[in-house]
């Protein structure tokens, strides 16, 4: 009697730490957090808004003037740009142009980027009349409020005053 209590002691003190093992399952919601934080990025809000600066014909030398340049969501990573009226030789040349549709932007938070992309806008000239151009439009978007925007704009209409093709580069803030 005495080795079966002597048994039954130790197999009780054997069971004791497998007993303390042991624990409850797993109350942990996997399916609500998965340990990613990361929120995605939509370019198109980061660069939507008015942006007010300078421009400036790069292949005519003194054609400068003052812009502004609106980007209009239009998708998650793509925009409108809204080109606002540029005015030059006193007033006597001033363009307006139809606004160029679904522009692509790449790049991360703070630093957007507008790939080159070219479209058939129609434009509007002061001193030539209404006519179809075809814009190429690129750019950056540095720290979501300094716009450089470079747009190449090529039409018959505007050889005869000898800006074929017309080269604006524009720097403006985000107001």
């Amino acid at each position: 009697m005495k080795e079966v209590k002597k048994f039954l002691l130790m197999l009780f003190i054997a069971a004791i730490p497998v007993g303390m093992m042991t624990a409850c399952s797993d109350d942990d919601d996997d399916d609500l957090d998965d340990g990613d934080d990361t929120v995605e990025l939509i370019l198109a809000d980061e660069a939507k808004g008015a942006y007010k600066g300078t421009f400036n014909v790069t292949n005519q030398s003194g054609l400068t003037g003052d812009i502004t340049v609106t980007m209009v969501k239009a998708g998650d990573d793509v925009v409108k740009i809204q080109i606002g009226e540029i005015s030059m030789l006193a007033g006597y040349f001033v363009a307006n142009f139809d606004e160029p549709t679904d522009i692509k932007l790449t790049g991360e938070t703070g630093d957007i980027i507008i790939a080159s992309q070219t479209q058939k806008i129609g434009m509007s000239v002061s001193a030539i009349g209404d006519f179809e151009a075809e814009v190429t439009i690129s750019g950056t978007i540095e720290d979501a409020e300094y716009l450089t925007l470079t747009a190449t704009v090529s039409a018959d209409d505007l050889g005869s005053w000898g800006y074929n093709p017309m080269e604006i580069a524009v720097v403006a803030e985000k107001e």
